[in-house]
């Protein structure tokens, strides 16, 4: 028995798991970015999408969850891709509802990328 049969015996894949490749398409769609072949598994091409905006770098995730662990790992990993290929590391979180819909996104950025954002955005008031 493999693992993903192990954990997931009736064999239904999640509405999460479902959602998560249509999450990195539509993301590298309005962002001008690219999918990372295979969502960044390969030992030299990390993230879900390279060049979001032209300048980031976004490791994409979808839960169906009430909340979502960010952990120092995830985020060493993701700065450390980015940095490979000098682009700003952002983590999305996509949150569904019962039925699979979109309830909500947000961004998770390291201090030092929000200062560079804020730092270069011009005044638009």
């Amino acid at each position: 028995m493999n693992r993903d049969r192990f954990l997931n015996p009736d064999g239904k894949k999640s509405k999460a798991y479902i959602r998560s490749s249509s999450q990195e398409k539509m993301l590298a769609k309005r962002s001008g970015g690219k999918e990372v072949h295979r969502s960044g598994a390969s030992n030299w091409d990390k993230g879900d999408v390279r060049g979001y905006r032209g300048r980031m770098t976004v490791e994409a995730k979808t839960t169906s969850r009430k909340s979502f662990s960010v952990t120092r790992d995830t985020m060493v990993k993701l700065e450390d891709a980015a940095s490979s290929k000098s682009e700003l590391p952002v983590l999305i979180i996509e949150w569904l509802d019962s039925v699979g819909s979109v309830e909500g996104e947000l961004a998770v950025v390291p201090m030092w990328v929000l200062d560079d954002l804020l730092n270069n955005q011009k005044d638009v008031y």
